[in-house]
């Protein structure tokens, strides 16, 4: 299990990351570049946008996918180990990613996969149902 209170450098910049709030969980953030989500982290934000969602459904009317621009050239090294990270591709946005440690969204990117997730239906219907289905 990560420490908490560790303060982890930007994968961008190598500067140290401060403690931000995203709904109810914190996460680690680099004002200028983006933020670093640990393993459950993105899970818990998808989740609790999707409960949150039901106050913003005429908006999904109009909504159309957002897919960020990804800079491919660039090789980001995990926060918590130092390893290069693997780029991953996740409801239209391109996302480095450390198998053991978590994501590096940059700036935009987590409204991006917020955004997109609106979209598919299976994520308005819950987890449960999107787990079922995938045993179907």
């Amino acid at each position: 299990m990560p420490d908490t209170d560790r303060m982890l450098p930007c994968p961008v910049c190598k500067e140290i990351m401060v403690h931000q709030q995203e709904g109810t969980v914190r996460v680690d953030a680099c004002k200028e570049h983006g933020i670093w989500l640990d393993q459950t982290e993105l899970m818990r934000i998808t989740e609790q946008a999707r409960d949150d969602s039901l106050a913003t459904a005429w908006e999904d009317l109009f909504r159309s996918e957002i897919r960020p621009e990804a800079d491919h050239s660039r090789a980001l090294t995990c926060p918590v180990s130092g390893r290069t990270m693997k780029i991953e591709k996740y409801q239209g946005v391109h996302m480095d990613w450390s198998p053991d440690h978590g994501v590096w969204l940059d700036k935009g990117e987590l409204s991006a996969i917020l955004n997109n997730l609106r979209m598919d239906e299976s994520y308005m219907r819950g987890i449960a149902l999107r787990l079922r289905d995938m045993h179907y």
